[in-house]
C-alpha cells in the first residue's frame, strides 16, 4: 500500500495538466495527443490510475461506513476490491464501445480507443466521486442516525421520508446524468479517431446509451461475487434466531448470583444476511433487569442493535445504536439515556445434545448461556 502510494504521489503533476486541460477543452486535448506513439498507453493508464486512487482516497471514509457493502476489510484487501471492479468496468465499457462502433461500420483502431477512453473514463470517474461524496455529506450532517442505519443494513427507522436521503438519489442521479452529459460532449473525439460520419456517430451513441445498462448490470453481477467471494463463511442457519436467558428466582434457572428478589432476563435475535456467504449479519438485543425493594418495583432495560460480523469461532457484535431506561413504579418516573458505542467480541459455541441446544457467549468476564426461544 505505501508502495502504491509513493507512485501516486509522483504521479500527481502529470495528472494535474492533463486533468485541467480536459475540463478545459477536452476534445481537443485528447485530439491533440500522439495516440500512435510508444508512450501514449502508458501515458493514459496512468492518468486512470491515479484517477482511481484519488477517487478511492476521497471514498474511503464513506465506504468505511458501508459494511453491508463491502464487509469490513482493512485498506489494502479493500483497495484491492474496488481495483478490481473498476478495472473490469473500464474492460466491458471499452468492449461495449468497440461494439457499437463496428455495428456502424468503423474501422477499429484499438490503442486509440482505449487511450481516449482512458482520459474519458478517468475524468468521469471523479466526477461521480464527487456527486458521491456531496450526497454521502448531506446525508450524514442531516440525518446521522439513519445514514449509519441504512448503511449498516438495519431499517429501523425508514430513510426514505428524510431530507438527507431525498439529497443523497438527487446527488447520485445528477452523477449518473452527468457522467451521460460527459459522454455526449466528448463523443465528437471518438468520431475523429473513428474517421466516421456524424451520422454513424449519432447511430453509435444512439446503440451506446441504450445498451449501457446491460453492461452496468453485468457490473452489479461481478461486483457482488466478487464481494462474496472475498467475505467467506458467514453467519450459520444455526445461529440465526431468538436466544434467550431467564433466571427468576422461583425458576430452575436462578443461580445464586441472583437474589431472590431480582429477576434478569435477556433476548438476542440474530437475523442472517440475505447471502448465505457474507459473514456479516444483524442482530438485537434486550436485556431487562427487575429488582423489588419492599413494594417498590425497579425495572431497568438495556436495548441495543447493530451488526453482527462472524469469524468462526468469533462473533463480533458493534452496535448502532444502544440505551438504557429505568422505570420506577413507586414514583412512576421512567427515564432514558443513550450509552456509549463498544464493539463486543465473543468466542461462541452450540452445544447440542438430547436435552435441546444452548448457545454460550464467552469473553473475560465469563460464559453467557442462553436457550432458543420457543415460537
Amino acid at each position: 500500500m505505501k508502495e502504491l502510494m509513493e507512485k501516486l504521489m509522483g504521479a500527481l503533476p502529470f495528472f494535474a495538466r492533463r486533468f485541467v486541460a480536459l475540463l478545459g477543452e477536452p476534445k481537443r486535448t485528447v485530439l491533440g495527443l500522439d495516440l500512435e506513439s510508444d508512450s501514449a498507453l502508458e501515458e493514459a493508464f496512468t492518468f486512470l490510475a491515479v484517477s482511481f486512487g484519488l477517487s478511492f482516497l476521497a471514498q474511503m471514509p464513506v465506504i468505511a461506513d458501508m459494511p453491508v457493502v463491502f464487509g469490513k476489510q482493512d485498506q489494502a484487501t479493500l483497495f484491492a476490491i474496488i481495483a478490481v471492479l473498476s478495472a473490469l468496468a473500464f474492460v466491458l465499457n471499452v468492449v461495449l464501445l468497440a461494439v457499437v462502433w463496428k455495428m456502424v461500420g468503423a474501422s477499429l483502431a484499438w490503442k486509440k480507443i482505449v487511450a481516449v477512453s482512458c482520459y474519458f473514463c478517468g475524468f468521469s470517474t471523479m466526477l461521480f466521486a464527487l456527486c458521491f461524496l456531496l450526497g454521502t455529506g448531506c446525508f450524514k450532517m442531516l440525518n446521522p442516525v439513519e445514514y449509519k442505519d441504512m448503511f449498516s443494513g438495519i431499517y429501523s427507522i425508514d430513510p426514505e421520508n428524510t431530507l438527507g436521503f431525498k439529497l443523497f438519489l438527487a446527488f447520485m442521479l445528477l452523477g449518473v446524468v452527468a457522467s451521460y452529459v460527459w459522454i455526449v460532449y466528448v463523443w465528437g473525439a471518438y468520431r475523429e479517431v473513428m474517421q466516421v460520419s456524424k451520422g454513424k456517430s449519432a447511430v453509435a451513441l444512439t446503440l451506446f446509451t441504450l445498451l449501457s445498462p446491460l453492461v452496468f448490470a453485468a457490473q452489479v453481477v461481478l461486483s457482488e461475487n466478487l464481494t462474496q467471494y472475498n467475505q467467506g463463511p458467514g453467519m450459520t442457519r444455526d445461529l440465526s434466531g431468538q436466544w434467550m436467558l431467564d433466571q427468576r428466582p422461583d425458576s430452575a434457572a436462578s443461580t445464586s448470583s441472583v437474589p431472590a428478589t431480582s429477576t434478569h432476563s435477556m433476548l438476542y435475535t440474530f437475523t442472517a444476511p440475505e447471502s448465505p456467504s457474507d459473514p456479516i449479519g444483524f442482530y438485537e438485543l434486550n436485556d431487562t433487569r427487575t429488582s423489588i425493594d419492599g413494594k417498590c418495583v425497579i425495572t431497568v432495560t438495556k436495548q441495543e442493535s447493530g451488526t453482527a460480523e462472524v469469524h468462526e469461532p468469533m462473533i463480533v457484535l458493534d452496535p448502532v445504536k444502544r440505551t438504557e431506561s429505568r422505570t420506577d413504579q413507586c414514583t412512576g418516573r421512567t427515564t432514558g439515556t443513550p450509552l456509549e458505542l463498544s464493539k463486543a467480541e465473543y468466542r461462541y459455541k452450540i452445544n447440542k445434545d438430547a436435552t435441546g441446544w444452548t448457545l454460550c457467549l464467552n469473553d473475560r468476564f465469563g460464559d453467557i448461556c442462553l436457550t432458543p426461544k420457543r415460537q
